[in-house]
C-alpha cells in the first residue's frame, strides 16, 4: 500500500507541512485541480481549498472507494484501513 498526499498549495508549503507533522508519506502539489477536479476534492478550478477526500485505488490503479473526511478526523483513518484490509 501507498499513501500520498495532495494539495492545492505550492512544493515548498507542503514540505513544511511534511516536516512540522512528521509524515511518513509525500504530499504532492496540485496548483491546476487537475486530481483535485478528477477525484472530487475540488469543483471548480477556482476552488481555493481542496474538500477533504480519501480515494483508494487499486493496483492496476482503478478506483475503488472514495470517503469524503467529516466530524472526527482521528477515526477516518482506521476506518480507511480496515476497508482495504476487505478488500486487499
Amino acid at each position: 500500500m501507498e499513501v500520498v498526499g495532495v494539495s492545492f498549495t505550492s512544493s515548498v508549503l507542503n514540505q513544511a507541512f511534511i516536516d512540522e507533522n512528521e509524515l511518513p508519506y509525500p504530499v504532492w502539489s496540485d496548483g491546476k485541480r487537475e486530481l483535485g477536479l478528477h477525484y472530487g476534492a475540488a469543483d471548480f478550478v477556482s476552488d481555493f481549498l481542496a474538500k477533504r477526500v480519501t480515494v483508494v485505488l487499486d493496483a492496476a490503479g482503478n478506483w475503488v472507494l472514495t470517503y469524503t473526511a467529516s466530524g472526527d478526523l482521528s477515526v477516518h483513518p482506521s476506518v480507511v484501513l480496515a476497508d482495504c484490509a476487505k478488500l486487499f
